[in-house]
């Protein structure tokens, strides 16, 4: 099911830059946060290591909040 997440991210950053790069400049940032996202679930497929628990959850919980509120 990760893997599917994963996609989902990257395929969302994919269609913001590709339809909605001339409207915002906010749109490069979101598709960053979106990639970054992918990364993130796929790394969490892939490694050994939990990457949505302990520090490494929070590291994400953190980046997320710093998006929501910033952007």
């Amino acid at each position: 099911m990760g893997y599917l997440y994963s996609a989902l991210w990257f395929i969302v950053a994919a269609v913001l830059l590709i339809r909605f790069r001339k409207e915002s400049a906010v749109v490069y940032i979101l598709s960053g946060y979106f990639a970054f996202a992918g990364v993130w679930w796929l790394a969490d497929q892939l490694a050994e290591a939990d990457m949505l628990s302990g520090i490494y959850g929070w590291i994400l919980r953190i980046v997320s909040a710093v998006m929501l509120i910033g952007v």
